[in-house]
């Protein structure tokens, strides 16, 4: 279990999570993917010669991915790992110029693979695959359907976005959704969280402990909602 203090509860809930297949449909800048580097970092100190796939939607995201999250719950946990600055991008697939970042976990052999986004680089490969900001991708289709075959052995696929401005429901990430809420034949556990719903569970809390504001949850609300230019954005 994750700790209840620190966490928000959507944040403890997808982190405990363990379904095979984990679907987050949620609102930006909400600790979702900070929360999901935690599990990484969590499952590779658990586990022997184990890989977790990152997926981002750009190169600068996979890298920041690794500096700003990975790097950070080694530094508090005092855990030696090798590849968090972040430097140097290692070749994994020469025969596909597919570069990554590479965390490795010396205690137990494990790593994160973190790169942006290739679907190519999931050909042949096991592990547990978390696909980041998927609705935000041009290639999401290839995305998904690269990786969903690499849990067949025992591997867990977590599928994470906001959506993108014009909200179209046929992006392939909006039909995951749509699938998840009806039939569901993947049996996936699907995870949603509105900015509102953010809020009710202590979002602004942790932004105003984090920057020194002293919002109020009305306050953020309002300025949230005026930065948004279209009412397409906001929703």
């Amino acid at each position: 279990m994750t700790d209840q203090r620190y966490f928000l509860p959507y944040q403890d809930a997808w982190i405990d999570d363990a379904t095979p297949v984990k679907i987050f449909e949620k609102s930006r800048r909400i600790g979702a993917t900070y929360g999901t580097s935690y599990r990484c970092v969590q499952k590779c100190l658990r586990r022997r010669n184990f890989t977790q796939w990152v997926s981002s939607v750009d190169a600068l995201t996979a890298k920041e991915f690794v500096q700003d999250y990975v790097a950070a719950w080694c530094r508090r946990a005092n855990i030696v790992a090798e590849g968090i600055s972040g430097e140097g991008a290692v070749v994994i697939d020469p025969e596909k110029d597919i570069t990554a970042f590479v965390v490795t976990f010396p205690s137990t052999g494990s790593r994160i693979i973190s790169l942006s986004s290739r679907p190519e680089a999931y050909a042949g490969k096991g592990g547990d695959v978390l696909l980041d900001e998927v609705d935000l991708r041009k290639d999401a289709a290839a995305a998904i359907d690269m990786a969903m075959p690499c849990i067949d052995w025992g591997g867990q696929i977590e599928i994470v976005s906001a959506y993108a401005v014009d909200g179209s429901p046929a992006t392939p990430f909006a039909k995951l959704v749509a699938q998840a809420k009806a039939a569901n034949p993947m049996r996936a556990s699907l995870h949603r969280c509105t900015i509102l719903d953010a809020v009710n569970q202590g979002l602004v809390e942790k932004i105003n402990e984090a920057t020194g504001r002293t919002w109020s949850r009305e306050e953020f609300l309002a300025f949230t909602r005026a930065k948004c230019r279209t009412e397409s954005a906001w929703r």
